[in-house]
């Protein structure tokens, strides 16, 4: 029915051949270039140069096509480069003839599915020929650009600073970094605890030199300390479009605040929306989706719901409570708390994970 439907099977013999011919060699070319015939996965340690103890890496982000940046246990701020070492090597195959195509030495597992090696044997050894596969690894060092002061945060509370070896992975410090390049895609945003009385500290941070280029503090967003902050690229639903990011920073006081983030040059000296419904408790997650328009915050006893837009609470939620009977038949009541940690996802399709 069709008019643009061709049969290849009624097309001459030589413009079948010359079909062939070209997919064989996009296929090369594709299976020649390093990276694109590669693992599925792989991994790379970022080891920091010494002298030790080093301190654990809380909080990473990649900036760019090359580089990340990584915060530690005790707020310094480091820089790695990583990339992609190539390691092309030709598969092992043997020349068949067509009286031993059904042999079992025969290695077809590589072959695309545009070349069968029954049909066309030649074709399909000549292939394994010329095509290469790229079984490289990444490979990445630490920058060490010159500077005055260490890079670091602002803040650390005197008895979260580590002492010993052992408790370099106990430290939890209230930190986190931006998924958008501000400044014409050159500076990643950090935020952290201003002074642990609710200041909020702001920095911007040159991956590629590892550096701070400026920093700002302020004081009394929150009538508490910064428990825990949370940051999303900003969506074209939530009044997007210029890029930048949404920031939902909780607090022990019990309410948690939405900042957004567009420009380098003009940072919010307020927040956009202030949000409660936890009695006082100390939120110990948060969570936000631009694409939703949808933000969450957890304390101890309840799970809320809002709207970015508005900062209207949309449900909340307590955690579940079950009873269960004991053998001289009395029913005991277990409850069930939210944990106190960070994790916590909200899903694109609306749903919640938490942690109980």
């Amino acid at each position: 029915d069709n008019d643009d439907y061709v049969d290849i099977d009624s097309m001459p013999i030589s413009y079948q051949l010359a079909i062939a011919s070209q997919k064989s060699r996009e296929l090369e070319t594709i299976s020649n270039l390093p990276f694109l015939s590669a693992p599925l996965s792989s991994w790379v340690h970022l080891h920091a140069p010494p002298p030790g103890p080093h301190a654990a890496l809380i909080s990473l982000r990649l900036a760019g096509t090359d580089r990340c940046l990584a915060i530690d246990s005790q707020g310094v701020f480091h820089s790695f480069r990583w990339a992609w070492n190539p390691d092309v090597s030709e598969p092992h195959t043997t020349n068949k003839s067509k009286k031993d195509k059904n042999s079992k030495n025969y290695n077809n597992d590589f072959l695309p599915a545009e070349l069968d090696a029954d049909n066309d044997l030649d074709q399909a050894d000549a292939f394994q020929k010329s095509s290469s596969y790229d079984s490289g690894c990444f490979v990445a060092q630490r920058e060490l650009p010159n500077f005055r002061s260490i890079p670091r945060l602002p803040y650390i509370k005197e008895g979260d600073r580590p002492r010993t070896q052992q408790s370099l992975n106990e430290c939890q410090i209230v930190c986190a970094i931006s998924r958008t390049l501000f400044a014409g895609h050159t500076l990643l945003l950090c935020l952290s605890d201003g002074d642990g009385n609710g200041a909020l500290s702001m920095q911007f941070v040159d991956p590629a030199r590892g550096i701070v280029k400026c920093e700002c503090i302020l004081p009394a967003v929150h009538s508490a300390a910064i428990s825990v902050i949370a940051m999303d690229p900003i969506a074209p639903c939530t009044g997007g479009g210029a890029g930048g990011e949404l920031t939902i920073v909780g607090s022990e006081d019990g309410t948690a605040t939405i900042w957004r983030f567009i420009s380098s040059q003009y940072l919010p000296l307020r927040p956009r929306q202030r949000l409660g419904g936890h009695q006082g408790r100390k939120i110990c997650s948060v969570a936000l989706s631009g694409l939703l328009n949808a933000c969450v915050s957890v304390s101890e006893r309840r799970c809320c719901l809002f709207n970015l837009g508005s900062g209207l609470m949309l449900r909340s939620f307590q955690p579940p409570v079950k009873s269960c009977e004991e053998e001289n038949g009395t029913y005991t009541v277990v409850r069930t708390v939210f944990a106190d940690t960070p994790a916590v996802a909200l899903t694109t399709q609306g749903f919640i994970v938490l942690v109980c």
